[in-house]
């Protein structure tokens, strides 16, 4: 419930505060007087658009601190709790601020928090409407539906098997969009495949060949020194004859072993050169081999196919191996093609089917839920004088307006004559019909999901007389389970009320301020509904009305 609000430097406010309480509450005074920036203010705290227009002129920021009373509403309790506010106390302050440079801060029992965050709390404290309410619109008739028929479960998996269903759906075209692709370009996919299957390019087979490449263009070269070398130890006077001539002469003259370590050595040595020459031998007979595989020719002519393939697909000679599974596995999707689109096609018609079942169900609930909402809307109409009767019409839509909302449109139609035809709402009933046509759908949506303060904003423009009495007598019903405040220019309506407010300009040290007194006493509640009937010049018969007329409202 809303206790209190402060408003200080919006429009033509220097400093307000004021109290409300519980029941019926309804504000009134002169056109211009003011009435509407109570809506500008709680708008302004409820996280809506800080407009620096709001900012009283020369100050240079704005402010609105409301409290409220959230003892008994536990949902309200959950979401703060869920948002890192621990609430013990029973008030909940919630304060914004703006500057003329446009930035605005928000805190709620002094801890700041985000607009988006405050807007969200907000939802759980106040409702305003006015007289064209967005209940009355048709593109807002689907929600109220739902939200009267409390439908959120049913709403929820229809758009998540909606959503499914576009994926399955996205996927299954997109698929065939490929094959199709494919398919237009298969002769020269198969071309391509063929192509670098013959050459089958091995994982790092270019630098293999370089190393390769780079040895043979060296080999002329290398068999020569193995030539060469080979001749100089093997030929006369080699090096290995000259160790065994050595090798006699010294074992001729070895007395009594002094010379054994020197024999011992051109041993060593020799053995060493006899394996050295082997080892020549094995390379030279290596080197002059005449293999094919290993010619520099051919080396030439596998490397230049490879950059060739490389150049001709815009990649690099290692990424041609990649590339031939890549063409593989397309040619492969080609044969199989039939077989993918079928699976595809199966998955969504399965979709398709779950979303039409969820989608069908919330369709049955709508059709349930609007025969209870045209009651409940009809019940209240008799008491306000509207003697109309409410639909609420399901129109089937095409498959291919259909959506994650469902497969029909919602709209309100009444007919407020008999013997007419129904029409939709926003186009038969009349400016006073269409505000009681939203009060009836506000009580009969509050008795579905409770809010604890509603303010009606001129819901009674255009009413008079009877009618006016009516929609006072059922918001005073309201006020028995709501904290209802209206804003009205009907004194029928605000004779109902249990605190009435009176808003007033007044010249101040020469500008004009916005006051709110509170009528307590029922003379000055009398003189208020008097001047709202009888206009500037109050007369006796417009006082005595006035007191016949809170006398009537208080039996």
């Amino acid at each position: 419930m809303l206790q209190s609000i402060t408003v200080s430097n919006i429009a033509v406010v220097s400093r307000l505060e004021v109290d409300f309480y519980g029941g019926f509450t309804t504000l009134t005074g002169e056109t211009g007087a003011g009435k509407s920036l109570l809506i500008d203010a709680l708008n302004l705290v409820l996280g809506g658009r800080g407009q620096v227009s709001l900012i009283r002129q020369g100050m240079q920021d704005a402010s609105v601190t409301a409290v409220f009373d959230i003892t008994t509403y536990q949902d309200l309790q959950a979401h703060l709790h869920a948002i890192g506010f621990q609430q013990d106390d029973p008030s909940l302050m919630i304060r914004r601020s703006i500057t003329k440079d446009g930035r605005t801060k928000c805190f709620i029992n002094d801890v700041p928090i985000s607009v988006n965050g405050l807007k969200d709390v907000g939802e759980y404290l106040i409702e305003i409407h006015g007289q064209f309410d967005r209940l009355l619109m048709p593109t807002h008739h689907r929600l109220v539906l739902d939200e009267f028929g409390a439908l959120d479960t049913f709403v929820a998996l229809t758009k998540t098997a909606y959503a499914d269903w576009q994926d399955t759906l996205k996927k299954m075209k997109d698929t065939k969009a490929s094959i199709l692709k494919n398919q237009e370009n298969r002769d020269y996919l198969i071309y391509c495949l063929d192509e670098l299957q013959k050459i089958n390019p091995a994982v790092q087979e270019e630098e293999r060949l370089l190393e390769k490449r780079s040895f043979l263009m060296h080999h002329e070269k290398i068999k020569s020194s193995l030539q060469g070398a080979l001749e100089e130890l093997q030929d006369k006077g080699s090096v290995v004859q000259s160790f065994h001539t050595a090798y006699r002469i010294l074992k001729n003259g070895n007395v009594d072993g002094i010379l054994d370590h020197l024999l011992k050595n051109i041993d060593d040595s020799l053995s060493l050169t006899q394996e050295t020459i082997e080892s020549l031998k094995s390379t030279y007979r290596d080197f002059g081999a005449g293999d094919e595989e290993t010619s520099l020719e051919t080396i030439e002519q596998r490397l230049s196919a490879l950059r060739f393939l490389a150049k001709k697909h815009r990649c690099t000679v290692d990424d041609l191996v990649s590339l031939l599974e890549k063409f593989r596995h397309e040619a492969s999707s080609l044969e199989n093609a039939g077989g993918m689109i079928q699976g595809l096609e199966a998955d969504e018609r399965k979709t398709r089917a779950c979303y039409e079942k969820a989608a069908s169900e919330l369709s049955h609930q709508r059709e349930v839920v609007s025969q209870h909402l045209k009651i409940s809307v009809e019940k209240e109409l008799a008491p306000l004088k509207l003697p109309a009767t409410f639909f609420v019409k399901l129109t089937p839509l095409p498959e291919n307006q259909w959506s994650e909302h469902g497969m029909e449109t919602v709209e309100f139609f009444v007919t407020t004559n008999p013997g007419e035809a129904p029409g939709p709402l926003s186009k038969i009933a009349s400016g006073g019909e269409l505000s009681r046509f939203m009060l009836a759908l506000k009580v009969a949506l509050n008795q579905k999901s409770h809010v604890p303060t509603i303010i009606f904003d001129e819901i009674d423009t255009g009413l008079g007389g009877a009618v006016a009495d009516a929609m006072g007598k059922r918001l005073k019903e309201l006020s028995q389970t709501t904290q209802v405040v209206a804003i009205t220019h009907s004194p029928q309506m605000a004779a109902y009320a249990d605190h009435h407010y009176l808003v007033a300009k007044h010249l101040e040290e020469g500008r004009m301020q916005t006051r709110i007194q509170q009528l307590a006493e029922d003379d000055k509640r009398e003189e208020e509904l008097a001047r709202m009937l009888a206009g500037e010049t109050i007369t006796p018969e417009a006082k005595a009305a006035a007191a016949v007329l809170l006398k009537d409202t208080r039996s």
